[in-house]
């Protein structure tokens, strides 16, 4: 499976969760390969881990292409997502 099938997948939600949570938004920032914000319709921003993605960070080798591709996929798209947990850090809540 390449990179954009399982980008696309993790944005789309293809989670095989019965009882997940869904958030609908606009993708306006990717962080890096598997991290984005996204805004709802109460100008709330979520930031958002994509599981079933180990991408490099930012500062690591590759971390910039790693973010570039998922730029191209979902940047400025209107989203949908599942999450099946919702994590506390440092006093803010990331969805995975």
């Amino acid at each position: 499976m390449t990179f954009k099938t399982a980008a696309t997948m993790l944005v789309l939600c293809l989670v095989f969760q019965v009882q997940a949570d869904t958030l609908l938004g606009k993708v306006i920032n990717v962080a890096d390969g598997d991290t984005i914000t996204i805004l709802d319709d109460t100008n709330t921003q979520h930031k958002i881990r994509l599981t079933g993605i180990d991408a490099p960070e930012k500062r690591q080798a590759f971390g910039d292409v790693s973010k570039q591709s998922l730029v191209k996929q979902v940047a400025g798209q209107s989203v949908a997502v599942e999450w099946v947990k919702s994590v506390a850090i440092n006093s803010s809540r990331k969805r995975h």
